[in-house]
């Protein structure tokens, strides 16, 4: 749903007469959820909308994982195995770049974010973009909630 409610606040700014260059949507949306509604972009790419996407890529699907746990835990077994196989997105991994491109985005290798002290540099440039009439697409790999705590 997050992509599609930030085209929505997008258009919505745009109609409203804000212009991007004092004032544009930015998204944080976690991989799952661009990935549940991705499609959206090609609305904002389509109609020419600025906007910056963030996507805080876990290569997991947490949601799921935790719903495992929580189901586990009420049954009283086991829950090393909540993180298996089936959880993690990563064979293959899915390419934000390419999806966020193909709907006619502003993405590629220089919008993908691995390590902190990166992020901000590519945050700056990305904002230049989209004040220029861009949607951009930033992929920002994050440590999974379970790595985060380890």
């Amino acid at each position: 749903m997050g992509p599609s409610y930030s085209v929505d606040a997008a258009l919505a700014l745009r109609h409203l007469g804000r212009s991007p260059h004092n004032l544009f949507p930015i998204a944080v949306l976690d991989d799952g959820d661009f990935l549940a509604g991705c499609q959206a972009l090609w609305t904002a790419a389509n109609k020419k909308v600025p906007m910056l996407v963030v996507v805080m890529n876990n290569r997991a699907f947490g949601d799921y994982s935790r719903a495992q746990k929580a189901i586990a835990d009420e049954r009283s077994r086991v829950t090393q195995n909540k993180s298996g196989k089936v959880l993690q997105v990563e064979e293959p991994l899915v390419d934000v770049m390419t999806i966020a491109e193909g709907f006619g985005c502003t993405g590629g290798s220089r919008f993908q974010v691995s390590r902190r002290n990166e992020l901000e540099g590519v945050l700056h440039a990305s904002a230049e973009l989209v004040r220029h009439g861009k949607v951009v697409v930033l992929d920002v790999v994050v440590k999974s909630g379970d790595e985060a705590s380890d």
